[in-house]
Parts: structure tokens; sequence; C-alpha cells
């Protein structure tokens, strides 16, 4: 009996053809003519599974769910390469495998040739590649549109040279503003303005507030003429300066004075025992004889004389205390400000 063979057939046919390697059991075997029809037909249904297995991700038949035999291949199209089939997982086709496809040598040069460009904010385009040698891409920054404050093709900005600046000087100082691209996109001048030179009024406000003493060794001028502002009063003729000491009565409060040029002796006295004292003399009797011996009148009597003070003094030594009473010092004007 004839009858027509389906393409599947021819394929199976072919593939049955094949000299496959030696662990090629895990193929079914090729469609034989001397099968029965039913056989026959079964062989070439096996053969459409082993070429669908080739070109999907399956790992059993979808006839009976048996696992795939170890060596099976497949064509990955995601891949775009030839996988065997581990036993449990899809893995390259290896150099050794009898299906692993080796090529030796190399193309001198790409069949066409091709360009390359960039776009964005750089752009450029390469000459034609075809592999032959290396290439550069002229590239071109995009224009942020940023110019010179005040117009220009030169795109600057701030001071054109270096300069002492004075009080009461201007300058310009550039500000940039960068995108996040860390491009320029604005650019401008700020103008700064130094502070004027203060006058010798303001200087002196700042210096000497109300309260201030100025003292000066060598200048009696009033410091209102001198420095240019307030109302001065002379003050210490003839005084120091002692700071305040609050809890010291004497030097307690801001502006009292006190103290002396001249030396001070506290008033005392120096007083004098004098008792007194008394003078002893012999005295004589006179009688009408001797009472002993030739030619005496008579013998001695004892007698005292008065009491007398002596009249004594202290003398005083020394110098005069005025202005003894001085601690070393330099002469000065002073002025305090009042207003």
């Amino acid at each position: 009996m004839k009858f027509k063979r389906p393409l599947s057939t021819l394929l199976a046919l072919a593939v049955g053809a094949l000299a496959l390697p030696a662990w090629s059991d895990n193929w079914y075997a090729a469609p034989a003519i001397t099968q029965t029809e039913a056989a026959y037909a079964q062989a070439i249904r096996d053969k459409d599974d082993n070429l669908a297995t080739m070109f999907d991700s399956r790992t059993s038949f979808s006839a009976s769910s048996t696992p795939l035999r170890q060596y099976s291949k497949r064509w990955n199209n995601s891949s775009t390469r030839w996988e065997e089939w581990s036993g449990s997982a899809w893995q390259p086709l290896g150099a050794s495998s009898p299906w692993a496809i080796s090529i030796s040598g190399s193309a001198a040069t790409w069949t066409t040739g091709r360009t390359f460009s960039l776009t964005g904010d750089a752009t450029g385009t390469s000459a034609a590649v075809d592999g032959a040698a290396n290439a550069s891409i002229p590239v071109t920054l995009a224009d942020t549109g940023v110019i010179a404050p005040g117009g220009g093709s030169t795109v600057s900005a701030g001071p054109t040279a270096n300069a002492v600046l004075g009080y009461g000087a201007t300058f310009n100082v550039p500000r940039v503003t960068v995108d996040t691209k860390g491009r320029a996109t604005v650019l401008a001048d700020r103008v700064l303005t130094l502070p004027a030179l203060p006058t010798q009024a303001q200087i002196c406000e700042m210096a000497w507030k109300i309260g201030s003493v100025y003292i000066n060794a060598a200048n009696t001028t009033n410091p209102a003429t001198l420095l240019g502002c307030g109302t001065w009063t002379e003050i210490g003729a003839g005084r120091v300066l002692v700071g305040q000491d609050t809890g010291n009565a004497v030097f307690d409060v801001l502006g009292e004075t006190g103290g002396s040029a001249n030396a001070v002796v506290v008033a005392h006295s120096h007083s004098i025992n004098d008792p007194g004292h008394v003078h002893s003399e012999s005295s004589y009797t006179l009688g009408s004889g001797p009472s002993s011996g030739s030619g005496r009148a008579g013998g001695p009597v004892a007698s005292n004389t008065g009491l007398s003070g002596t009249g004594i003094s202290i003398n005083s030594t020394g110098v005069s205390g005025v202005n003894a009473n001085l601690q070393p010092y330099i002469v000065v004007k002073m002025w305090v400000r009042s207003s």
C-alpha cells in the first residue's frame, strides 16, 4: 500500500540519516519502512518532538512528560546560541561537544561599514567604521546660550585685571548659575561697593564713648578740637587714677576723690616721769666751848634742802611733711567726655 508522506516524514528521514554521535541514543529512533503504519506514524511524531525540543525551553517531552535525556540539544533564540541539556539545566554548547561549531581565522573588515553617532548635549558622527582601523568621533557641545553681561561674543565676567581697592571703591564679582549637568546656564556681574572712609568725627564716636577718659602726655589741646567730637572736661589735676573697688568704701564710687600729697603724722603725745630728788648737806652748831679736843666750838648737825623740778624738755627732729607723701609719677593731661 502506498501513501503520501508529509514534510515531517521527510525531515524524520533526514534526521535518521544523520551520523549522530555515540551518545545520540537520547534521540528517538528514525522511522523505518518496515514499521507498521501506526509505528511509523508514532516514530514521525517522536522525531517532531526531537526537532521541536531543539527550538524551545521544555525540559520534558509533552507527550509523555518524560524528562529530557542528557545531551539533548536546542537552539535558544533569546540568547542566540545552541545549548545542551546537562540533565538539570540548559548549558551553552561547549567547544568539546561534537555539535559545537568551531570557526578559525577572522575577518579583515566588516562586510558593511557602520557609523556611530552621539546625541544630546554632545553631538557628533564618526566616519564609516568597518573594523579595519581605529575611529574617532568629533564632538560638539551644545550651546547653553550663556553670554557675557551686556552682550558680546566673549563669555566672561568680573574684573579684567588685579587692582588695589580703596574706601568707597566698587568692583564686579561674577555670578555663575550651573544646572544639574554641570553646565553654566547664567553668567552675570554683581557689583560690590566698599564702605566709604569714615570721617574723623565718626571714628571719634566709635572710639570715645561718653564717660571715656582721654590722656595726652604732650598735647594740651581739648579733645573736642583734637578728636573732633563731644564735650570734654579736664579732670585729675594733681591726682592719679585708681580702679574702682566696690568692697572698699574709699574706692567704691566712680568719680570720688581722696588722699593727700602731704605726709600726715597721726596726733600723739610724749610724757616724762620726774619724781623730784633731794640734796643732803652737813652743818655745824656753835657752842660755848669745844666738846672734845682742843679748840672745837661744837659738832655737825644734818639737814635737807627742799624739792625742786628739773625743767627737762624733749627736742624735735626731722623735716616738714608737705608734699612728702607722693608715689613715682608722670604728669599728663586728662579729660573725661561728658556729652
